[in-house]
Protein backbone atom coordinates (compact mmCIF):
# COMPACT_ATOMS: atom_id res chain seq x y z
CA UNK A 1 0.00 0.00 0.00
CA UNK A 2 1.26 3.47 -0.88
CA UNK A 3 2.18 5.63 2.13
CA UNK A 4 1.94 9.40 1.59
CA UNK A 5 5.01 11.53 2.23
CA UNK A 6 4.86 14.10 5.01
CA UNK A 7 4.59 16.83 2.36
CA UNK A 8 1.58 15.06 0.84
CA UNK A 9 -0.01 14.65 4.26
CA UNK A 10 0.41 18.39 4.88
CA UNK A 11 -0.78 19.45 1.43
CA UNK A 12 -3.79 17.12 1.43
CA UNK A 13 -5.50 18.73 4.41
CA UNK A 14 -8.83 20.44 3.69
CA UNK A 15 -8.14 23.50 5.83
CA UNK A 16 -5.57 24.88 8.23
CA UNK A 17 -5.88 26.74 11.49
CA UNK A 18 -3.08 29.05 12.59
CA UNK A 19 -3.25 29.34 16.37
CA UNK A 20 -1.35 32.14 18.09
CA UNK A 21 -1.65 32.32 21.88
CA UNK A 22 -5.07 30.69 21.64
CA UNK A 23 -6.39 32.92 18.82
CA UNK A 24 -7.43 30.96 15.72
CA UNK A 25 -7.27 32.06 12.07
CA UNK A 26 -8.52 29.68 9.37
CA UNK A 27 -6.99 29.08 5.96
CA UNK A 28 -8.96 27.26 3.26
CA UNK A 29 -7.58 25.01 0.54
CA UNK A 30 -6.93 26.96 -2.63
CA UNK A 31 -6.41 30.31 -0.92
CA UNK A 32 -3.09 32.06 -1.48
CA UNK A 33 -2.16 31.85 2.22
CA UNK A 34 -2.94 28.11 2.35
CA UNK A 35 -0.69 27.50 -0.66
CA UNK A 36 2.05 29.68 0.86
CA UNK A 37 2.05 27.57 4.03
CA UNK A 38 2.31 24.35 2.02
CA UNK A 39 5.19 25.76 -0.03
CA UNK A 40 6.97 26.96 3.10
CA UNK A 41 6.73 23.48 4.65
CA UNK A 42 7.93 21.85 1.41
CA UNK A 43 11.01 24.11 1.40
CA UNK A 44 11.68 23.49 5.08
CA UNK A 45 11.28 19.72 4.69
CA UNK A 46 13.71 19.38 1.74
CA UNK A 47 16.59 17.17 2.78
CA UNK A 48 14.85 16.08 5.98
CA UNK A 49 13.45 12.71 6.93
CA UNK A 50 10.74 11.10 8.99
CA UNK A 51 11.84 9.36 12.16
CA UNK A 52 9.97 7.01 14.48
CA UNK A 53 7.71 9.10 16.67
CA UNK A 54 8.35 7.96 20.22
CA UNK A 55 6.40 10.83 21.73
CA UNK A 56 2.89 10.33 23.03
CA UNK A 57 0.34 13.11 23.31
CA UNK A 58 -2.12 13.51 26.14
CA UNK A 59 -5.25 15.48 25.33
CA UNK A 60 -5.39 17.56 28.51
CA UNK A 61 -1.72 18.58 28.26
CA UNK A 62 -1.95 19.45 24.55
CA UNK A 63 -5.06 21.60 25.07
CA UNK A 64 -3.31 23.49 27.86
CA UNK A 65 -0.23 24.06 25.68
CA UNK A 66 -2.41 25.39 22.83
CA UNK A 67 -3.10 28.51 24.91
CA UNK A 68 0.42 29.78 24.27
CA UNK A 69 2.76 29.94 21.32
CA UNK A 70 2.36 29.37 17.61
CA UNK A 71 0.63 26.25 16.30
CA UNK A 72 -0.61 24.95 12.97
CA UNK A 73 -3.56 22.57 12.86
CA UNK A 74 -4.15 20.59 9.67
CA UNK A 75 -7.79 19.53 9.42
CA UNK A 76 -9.10 16.73 7.18
CA UNK A 77 -12.74 16.24 6.16
CA UNK A 78 -12.26 12.46 6.20
CA UNK A 79 -10.26 10.35 8.65
CA UNK A 80 -6.70 9.67 7.48
CA UNK A 81 -4.27 6.89 8.38
CA UNK A 82 -0.49 6.89 8.30
CA UNK A 83 1.74 4.13 9.63
CA UNK A 84 -1.47 2.38 10.75
CA UNK A 85 -2.31 5.34 13.02
CA UNK A 86 -5.61 7.17 12.40
CA UNK A 87 -6.15 10.93 12.62
CA UNK A 88 -8.75 13.58 11.83
CA UNK A 89 -6.33 16.47 12.25
CA UNK A 90 -2.64 17.00 12.92
CA UNK A 91 -1.20 19.66 15.18
CA UNK A 92 2.31 21.13 14.90
CA UNK A 93 3.90 23.37 17.54
CA UNK A 94 5.99 25.88 15.58
CA UNK A 95 9.18 26.78 17.42
CA UNK A 96 11.61 28.95 15.46
CA UNK A 97 14.81 27.36 16.77
CA UNK A 98 13.70 23.72 16.46
CA UNK A 99 15.28 21.49 13.82
CA UNK A 100 12.36 19.08 13.68
CA UNK A 101 8.72 18.82 14.63
CA UNK A 102 6.07 16.48 15.94
CA UNK A 103 2.77 15.99 14.16
CA UNK A 104 0.34 15.40 17.02
CA UNK A 105 -2.62 13.25 15.99
CA UNK A 106 -6.18 14.16 16.90
CA UNK A 107 -8.90 11.60 16.43
CA UNK A 108 -12.30 11.05 18.00
CA UNK A 109 -12.06 14.60 19.36
CA UNK A 110 -8.89 14.01 21.40
CA UNK A 111 -5.16 14.56 20.98
CA UNK A 112 -3.97 11.18 22.08
CA UNK A 113 -1.48 8.48 21.31
CA UNK A 114 1.74 8.29 19.34
CA UNK A 115 2.94 11.19 17.21
CA UNK A 116 4.78 11.42 13.90
CA UNK A 117 8.20 13.11 13.93
CA UNK A 118 10.04 14.85 11.08
CA UNK A 119 13.70 15.82 11.38
CA UNK A 120 14.92 18.73 9.27
CA UNK A 121 18.13 18.78 7.28
CA UNK A 122 21.17 19.80 9.31
CA UNK A 123 21.27 23.57 9.74
CA UNK A 124 17.57 24.12 9.04
CA UNK A 125 15.02 25.35 11.58
CA UNK A 126 11.32 26.18 11.64
CA UNK A 127 12.01 29.95 11.68
CA UNK A 128 10.80 30.74 8.14
CA UNK A 129 7.53 28.84 8.60
CA UNK A 130 7.07 30.60 11.93
CA UNK A 131 7.56 34.03 10.41
CA UNK A 132 5.05 33.29 7.66
CA UNK A 133 2.38 31.91 10.00
CA UNK A 134 2.78 34.82 12.44
CA UNK A 135 1.62 37.24 9.74
CA UNK A 136 -1.78 35.56 9.28
CA UNK A 137 -3.45 36.48 12.58
CA UNK A 138 -2.45 40.14 12.86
Amino acid sequence: MYEKTIDEVIGDCDRMEVIIDGRVCSLVRGEEQFNAVCQSFYEMNKGGYEMPGYGVSLDKAVREQLKEGLWLRLVYDERQTRNEMPFDSLLVHIKDDHCGYELIREYDGKYQGRVFYYSLEKGKTMAEVGRLLATFCL
